[in-house]
């Protein structure tokens, strides 16, 4: 690259032969050089390979990462009014953020509704008095037997709160004796309810192994297992012996 300098002129020095054979040609031989480096220059120029952009690439999705479908099954039939609770946990990272909805456990008709709840860990949940009778909500971990928390509701009132430890838990009325619910909290964003006959269905969950947990009211209808999910699954038979009658 030619730099423009600063300095001075300097002393004029001697002329290489091009130049004098130039200057005896009246100019002509600067023409010819000058006409060589052009055509120099402009077949580097041309001759330059262009640069190409590479052709866009698809990304193919994992299959473990499809989901198509819906999955059908049968799990045990409801015990004492409380439904089945189906839950997939996936035994690949499966990252899936906790819904930003409120969950909901209403108070109506000297009522819990809905009997079951299922909740993500980290989700609010609003415990709302929709009717015009006192209240309270007693939440007990069933694992640990402690006191989640213990609070009135008044009338037309609610009360929010966030689980953070994925477990079941008791919830109860002390004003109230025959008001029961269970809030069942998860990991995995892979569950449902049954219905009150155990029939069951579910958006199927990407493709893969998980470890598929039944939850009952009565622990000898609860049962665990490893099952594979694929293009090929359509239902699942997750009842138990004694429910086949």
């Amino acid at each position: 690259m030619l730099k423009k300098s600063g300095h001075p002129a300097r002393a004029e020095r001697a002329r290489p032969e091009w130049a004098e054979a130039e200057r005896a040609a009246g100019g002509h031989a600067l023409g010819v050089f000058g006409l060589f480096f052009g055509v120099v220059f402009v077949t580097v120029a041309c001759t330059e390979t262009p640069f190409e952009q590479p052709a866009p690439r698809t990304q193919e999705q994992p299959t473990t990462h499809q989901n198509t479908g819906v999955l059908t099954g049968m799990a045990p039939r409801a015990t004492g009014g409380f439904p089945s609770v189906v839950s997939f946990a996936p035994r690949f990272p499966n990252d899936v953020p906790v819904p930003p909805d409120t969950a909901v456990l209403d108070q109506y008709n000297t009522d819990f509704h809905p009997r079951v709840l299922v909740v993500r860990a980290g989700q609010t949940v609003e415990f709302k008095n929709s009717e015009d009778t006192l209240h309270n909500v007693h939440v007990v971990d069933t694992a640990t037997r402690e006191t989640a928390f213990n609070v009135a509701t008044p009338v037309t009132g609610s009360y929010d709160y966030v689980f953070e430890t994925p477990s079941t838990y008791d919830v109860s009325c002390g004003i109230h004796p025959s008001m029961a619910a269970i809030i069942v909290v998860t990991e995995t964003p892979y569950v449902t309810v049954a219905d009150v006959k155990g029939a069951f269905s579910i958006a199927r969950p990407p493709f893969g192994d998980y470890d598929v947990a039944v939850w009952n009211l009565d622990p000898s209808r609860r049962s665990q297992r490893q099952v594979a999910i694929d293009a090929a699954t359509e239902s699942l038979e997750l009842d138990v012996a004694e429910d086949a009658s």
